[in-house]
């Protein structure tokens, strides 16, 4: 069994921006397919988890501004900043 602070870890981790399966292939962190059986177990995990993925589509949408901002410094070209604004635009959605 894992200790409360590698479930908090992911939480943490989820809510910043990573997704689930790119957490998982950290070191001390259990296989996606143990934190999928967590989720469907633990209610209060399910609740806190459902939290960190709003809290991850806010930072995907704070990730966007910031490229917005590069276009408009000038420092990223509008079209690379257009490509990758959709695909998370798409993401958050999904979240």
């Amino acid at each position: 069994m894992y200790p409360p602070e590698v479930r908090q870890t992911i939480l943490d981790r989820v809510a910043q921006g990573e997704s689930l399966r790119s957490v998982c292939e950290a070191d001390g962190i259990p296989a996606f397919r143990t934190v999928m059986d967590w989720l469907a177990a633990d209610e209060d995990f399910r609740t806190k988890y459902t939290r960190a993925r709003e809290d991850q589509a806010d930072a995907i949408f704070d990730g966007m501004a910031e490229i917005e901002g590069g276009v408009i410094a000038g420092s990223l070209r509008p079209d690379a900043a257009r490509v990758v604004l959709e695909s998370r635009r798409w993401r958050a959605e999904k979240l």
